[in-house]
């Protein structure tokens, strides 16, 4: 595996982890959770990924990171869609 992708899976692990502590939760207690990720143009890489976790509760937990693994502000769209990000 590419060393960068390497790195960017840690990172995703370690966000994720971070979400699922920041919010008293354990693995167990996750229906789902999703990384989706946006690609601009031609790029290799993603610009930025968006985890959307749900409980088996129903809560919905979402974040993003841009590229740079900074936080990343989540705009929508009328329907409620994730359809842009920008960093904050």
């Amino acid at each position: 595996m590419p060393r960068e992708i390497e790195a960017s899976t840690q990172a995703l692990r370690e966000k994720f982890s971070a979400l699922l502590a920041s919010e008293s939760l354990d693995i167990r207690d996750l229906a789902s959770a999703v990384a989706t990720f946006f690609y601009r143009g031609d790029r290799t890489w993603p610009d930025a990924c968006l985890i959307q976790v749900e409980t088996r509760s129903g809560t919905k937990i979402e974040d993003a990171v841009g590229h740079d693994g900074r936080r990343a502000e989540i705009l929508r769209d009328d329907s409620g869609r994730s359809d842009r990000e920008r960093r904050s």
